[in-house]
């Protein structure tokens, strides 16, 4: 089976773009894998084409003896 990575990245991307639609301040909550990882680094990138400056709160949840 072939992927396309562009069309991948492409739809993956509007996907994020489409859920960055608010006028509140959000955060991403990291699971320690990539795809968490991945869309955290992708809205940065997009909220950043409107504020050089914008800074993704992130949080991870960690569990005692786990």
């Amino acid at each position: 089976m072939t992927v396309d990575l562009e069309l991948f990245r492409d739809a993956l991307e509007s996907a994020v773009r489409s859920h960055l639609q608010c006028e509140v301040n959000f955060g991403a909550l990291l699971s320690g894998g990539v795809d968490s990882s991945l869309i955290a680094s992708m809205a940065t990138k997009i909220m950043r084409e409107r504020d050089a400056n914008f800074k993704l709160q992130t949080f991870s949840v960690g569990l005692k003896d786990a």
